[in-house]
């Protein structure tokens, strides 16, 4: 368990059978911390009753494997399963929603990305606002928060904050009372130079061509509605 905390691997592979705690008492313990909890976890073991499945998912497992295993299949499981959490982490960029709805994460790393996002929410007018705070907030280490942060959404510290803060723009701008400088100022931006070179790299366009959009779009509407 500490070694899990201190060096926070990509994935833990463990055997049911083991001395000292079995693999489902382990899983158990790493999902239920929160400096854990985030590390998927792969549970080897002989039993192939359903209700020892069962018991695996019940306790945290991500991925429960009968033994025995050969090499290539164990390699595609592993890279599978990689690719379905990385689908997972492409909706933090591609949703306006803070945080997407239908995430297939355990309560415990759910609530933590809900208590995080609302602190970006009510610090975002600091343009300082950085991982020191937020590993503060949270009372974890950098090298924990990174971690946690890069598995459960694809990001680091610091692009989290700016993904929420961009998202934020968007909910403002659509609102259409701000002006696009006010905007950037609003949500945390140093300058309205760099919010508009970051809005640029995350939605591929500027924040007046967006503006331009959404009136393009009302206006659109207006005219089909005059039309029927």
């Amino acid at each position: 368990i500490d070694i899990a905390i201190t060096y926070q691997p990509d994935l833990i592979i463990t055997d049911l059978i083991m001395p000292v705690m079995n693999g489902l008492e382990f899983c158990k313990v790493i999902k239920s911390n929160l400096l854990t909890s985030h590390i998927p976890v792969l549970l080897l073991t002989g039993e192939t009753t359903s209700e020892s499945q069962i018991s695996g998912y019940e306790a945290g497992a991500d991925i429960y494997l009968t033994k025995p295993v050969n090499q290539p299949i164990l390699i595609r499981v592993i890279y599978n399963f990689i690719l379905s959490q990385n689908k997972i982490k492409r909706k933090f960029a591609v949703t306006e929603q803070l945080i997407p709805e239908d995430l297939d994460y355990n309560q415990l790393d759910k609530d933590f990305l809900a208590k995080m996002t609302r602190y970006v929410e009510e610090n975002i007018t600091q343009p300082d606002l950085d991982f020191k705070k937020l590993g503060e907030h949270a009372s974890m280490s950098r090298t924990v928060l990174y971690a946690k942060f890069k598995t459960l959404t694809g990001l680091g510290v610091h692009d989290f904050i700016k993904n929420i803060r961009l998202k934020k723009a968007l909910q403002l701008l659509q609102e259409g009372k701000l002006n696009i400088s006010q905007v950037a100022y609003e949500v945390g931006f140093a300058t309205p130079s760099y919010f508009s070179k970051s809005f640029m790299k995350q939605y591929k366009l500027t924040p007046k061509e967006y503006v331009l959009s959404l009136k393009q779009h009302a206006a659109d509407k207006k005219a089909l509605a005059n039309f029927v």
